[in-house]
């Protein structure tokens, strides 16, 4: 079964298991990259969002190979004290890109 994994620092990733997440805890960009490689061969993990103060210490070579693969889909997203309804918005059109249609957000379409 697909599962959602998010690679995130250690101050988000309950937040994201509370939500149903498998979160794994990355220390820096270097950490999350080896993490990733692992999940790139694994069959189970479906969806990888990444949060972005780890995503951009991620060499940019290896975030484009990741962005291309067709399992599992890897997204960088944003996340913390920073994410609003602009982020919420970039997540919806980013997972539109990934999936193919629109997500509904609370009953109502996110402009």
């Amino acid at each position: 079964m697909a599962r959602l994994v998010v690679v995130t620092n250690s101050s988000l990733a309950d937040g994201f298991r509370l939500a149903g997440a498998d979160a794994v805890v990355a220390t820096s960009g270097a950490d999350a990259a080896a993490t990733l490689r692992a999940l790139a061969g694994s069959v189970n993990a479906g969806v990888v969002l990444v949060t972005d103060d780890l995503w951009e210490g991620i060499p940019p070579r290896l975030r484009a190979t990741l962005e291309h693969l067709a399992q599992p889909i890897v997204l960088g997203v944003p996340a913390g004290s920073g994410f609003d309804a602009g982020g919420r918005v970039q997540i919806v059109e980013m997972l539109e890109r990934a999936l193919g249609y629109r997500i509904q957000s609370s009953g109502r379409e996110v402009p």
